[in-house]
C-alpha cells in the first residue's frame, strides 16, 4: 500500500526534530479509512473513522499506520 511507502520514505529522510520527546527525527502517524465506492456512507463517517485510527496510531507509540476498512455489503 502506498501509505507504507510514505512511512518508509519519511524514515529514510531522517529530518531532525530536536524539540520532540518521541524521536530525534520527524515521524509519521497516519489514520486510514477506506470504503468500497458503492457503499452508501457519508464523507463524515469516513473522516470520523480515519480520525479515530489516527489517534489509535498515536496511542500505540506513534510512527505507524492504523487502518479501518469497511466490509463489503452485498444486497441479495
Amino acid at each position: 500500500m502506498m501509505y507504507y511507502l510514505l512511512l518508509a520514505k519519511i524514515k529514510q529522510l531522517k529530518i531532525a526534530h530536536s524539540s520532540s520527546d518521541v524521536s530525534k527525527y520527524i515521524t509519521l502517524s497516519l489514520g486510514v479509512a477506506s470504503i468500497f465506492p458503492n457503499q452508501k456512507l457519508s464523507p463524515e463517517f469516513l473522516i470520523s473513522n480515519a480520525d479515530n485510527k489516527l489517534y489509535e496510531a498515536k496511542n500505540q507509540g506513534r510512527d505507524r499506520i492504523s487502518i479501518w476498512e469497511e466490509q463489503l455489503i452485498i444486497d441479495n
